[in-house]
C-alpha cells in the first residue's frame, strides 16, 4: 500500500536477486515516476520514505521548473545530455541560453513530518 491506495504490477518472470533480513525495511523497488513518466527516480523515494509518520501518511509531489544560471552548469560538456532533461545534446539545447530550467519536486504534507525532521526545510527537495 503507498498512499493508503493499493498498487500492484502483474509480473510475468522474476528471477530473486537477493533476500535480506532487516530491522526496519524499506521496500526499495517502489518508485516515484513523477508526472507519470516512467523514470526511475530512488532520490525521492530516499527523501520521502525518512519523513512519512507511517506507511498511511498522505502527501502529494507537486513537480514544476526552476530556472538556474547557466554559469551553475559549467562542467557540463558540449556533447553531453543537456541537463533540462530534453534528452539532446546540450550544444543543440540550453548552451546559449542564460538560464536552465530543470524540474523542482515540493512535497506536501498532510501532517507534521517525522520528528527528526521538525527543524528542517522539508518541504522542497
Amino acid at each position: 500500500i503507498y498512499n493508503g491506495e493499493q498498487c500492484y504490477r502483474i509480473v510475468n518472470k522474476a528471477t530473486i536477486l537477493a533476500i535480506s533480513v532487516v530491522k526496519n525495511p524499506v521496500h526499495k523497488y517502489a518508485v516515484l515516476f513523477p508526472g507519470g513518466i516512467d523514470t526511475y527516480r530512488y532520490d525521492l523515494l530516499d527523501y520521502l520514505i525518512p519523513r512519512l509518520n507511517t506507511p498511511f501518511s498522505q502527501w502529494q509531489l507537486t513537480v514544476t521548473k526552476k530556472e538556474y544560471p547557466i554559469s551553475k552548469f559549467h562542467n557540463v560538456r558540449r556533447n553531453n545530455l543537456c541537463p533540462c532533461g530534453s534528452n539532446k545534446k546540450f550544444k543543440n539545447c540550453c548552451i546559449n541560453k542564460n538560464a536552465i530550467a530543470i524540474d523542482h519536486h515540493y512535497f506536501t504534507f498532510d501532517e507534521v513530518p517525522y520528528e527528526n525532521f521538525k527543524d528542517e526545510q522539508i518541504l522542497t527537495f
